[in-house]
C-alpha cells in the first residue's frame, strides 16, 4: 500500500540523510500567476487520516477519514497512518511560500489536490 498512488509529475526536494529521516518537499510550477491554482497531489485510497481544517475564518476542527473523496475544503493537515515505506505516520502539511498560501482539499477520483 503506497501512500498517495497516481500522482502527476511535480517538482520534489528529498531531504533524506543520516540527520533528516525520509522527508520531502512537493512543489509545482504555475504557468502565469493567478488568485487560485489547484493541483492534484495524488490518489489517497483505505488509508485512514486524521485532519484539521477551516470551517469558517476563525474556526477549525478535526476530521477522520480513509480516501481523497473524505478530505474537507481548506484542509490546514493531514496525518497519515500506516504506510508500507515503514513510517507508522506520514503528516502532509502545505506551506506558506511569499504571498502563496496553500491548503489541502479533495479532488476527483480520490485525489488529493493542493
Amino acid at each position: 500500500m503506497s501512500l498517495l498512488t497516481l500522482y502527476p509529475p511535480h517538482r520534489q526536494f528529498p531531504l533524506s540523510g543520516p540527520t533528516r529521516p525520509r522527508t520531502c518537499f512537493v512543489g509545482f510550477d504555475a504557468a502565469e500567476p493567478s488568485s487560485r491554482h489547484r493541483v492534484p497531489l495524488g490518489k489517497l485510497s483505505n488509508i485512514r487520516f486524521m485532519s484539521i481544517f477551516r470551517f469558517k475564518p476563525w474556526w477549525s476542527t478535526h476530521w477522520v477519514g480513509s480516501r481523497g473523496r473524505e478530505v474537507e475544503y481548506e484542509t490546514q493537515m493531514m496525518i497519515l497512518e500506516k504506510s508500507d515505506i515503514g513510517r507508522p505516520y506520514v503528516i502532509l502539511l502545505p506551506l506558506i511560500e511569499g504571498p502563496f498560501g496553500s491548503s489541502l482539499q479533495s479532488g476527483v477520483d480520490d485525489n488529493v489536490d493542493i
